[in-house]
């Protein structure tokens, strides 16, 4: 039985984690592109606070698991850089087995895919699955005034490195988001040439009103941001937006995006999406096994069932 923190800590895992076998040990990377996120009513150092965040982290990893934790600083003086926190676990405790067999023996955030237990709600409850969501945001969540869009909404971006075998993870997490949290996703923006994100980290974009109301962040430089960013928009009466119906349940588009020759990148594209042109993100995620989209296509054709 997965309790709150090992969900937790395997959401922190999926965004950013390594499993090192042959070193008895998992380590967590942070990066972060600048040294001052800027709020409302004051400025935060977000290197600093990061790395406050993560010696919590660190703490919650010793207390649950009774391990030896190293926090590797990042450069103190530039404006980008990796934290890093190492935890030691013996590979063959019983613990190191819950962290890492549910990625299918993926060693790597590169390629790890969201484990299939908190799909299922059998084997897991909201509670678990928001703790999951929270550990990944805290790692790879980010909120600041300029993620608003042209309306004023501020939003919270999740960002998914962009490498070729994790295609499929946004599409993932956006089903927990939905599904299971019900939490609506504004948009997916992939880095994917035909949206203009030439093979950039994929992005999933939540209203900072909704995040901050089912979620909120650990990180409490975070968290203040993103309540400041929320009230704000409260305060000017902006409607929620409904759960994404996927791409089967929205209506057709005819703007065209132009074709692109890295369309055909096989060494950045997973297969299923080598030589395929893209017009809107839920195409995308249609191809990436969109949950929502697949129940639409089940109704239609109930002998795929």
């Amino acid at each position: 039985m997965y309790g709150l923190e090992e969900c937790y800590f395997l959401g922190v895992i999926c965004a950013r984690g390594t499993f090192n076998y042959n070193d008895n040990q998992i380590q967590i990377f942070i990066p972060y592109k600048k040294s001052v996120l800027k709020g409302k009513k004051k400025d935060h150092d977000h290197s600093a606070r990061l790395l406050f965040g993560l010696n919590e982290i660190a703490n919650r990893f010793k207390k649950r698991l009774g391990t030896v934790t190293e926090i590797i600083p990042g450069s103190a003086t530039k404006s980008s850089g990796v934290h890093s926190l190492i935890i030691k676990l013996e590979t063959s405790t019983i613990m190191w087995d819950m962290l890492y067999k549910p990625f299918d023996k993926q060693e790597t955030y590169k390629s790890m895919q969201v484990p299939e237990m908190f799909f299922d709600k059998k084997k897991t409850n909201q509670d678990q699955v928001k703790e999951f969501i929270k550990g990944y945001s805290d790692i790879a969540g980010t909120i600041r005034s300029s993620n608003n869009d042209q309306n004023g909404i501020h939003r919270v971006y999740i960002d998914v490195m962009n490498n070729k075998d994790n295609w499929a993870v946004p599409a993932q997490l956006c089903s927990l988001f939905q599904q299971r949290l019900d939490v609506p996703v504004r948009e997916i923006m992939y880095g994917h040439p035909n949206l203009n994100r030439k093979f950039r980290e994929h992005q999933i974009r939540i209203d900072a009103v909704s995040f901050s109301k089912k979620i909120g962040f650990n990180f409490s430089h975070k968290q203040d941001v993103l309540l400041e960013l929320a009230n704000e928009n409260i305060k000017t009466g902006i409607r929620p937006i409904k759960i994404c119906p996927g791409l089967k349940g929205k209506p057709k588009t005819r703007k065209k995006k132009p074709k692109h020759p890295e369309e055909k990148n096989s060494e950045k594209l997973p297969a299923k999406l080598v030589g395929k042109h893209f017009n809107r993100f839920a195409e995308i995620c249609s191809s990436c096994g969109c949950i929502q989209d697949q129940k639409i296509k089940l109704k239609e054709r109930p002998e795929l069932k």
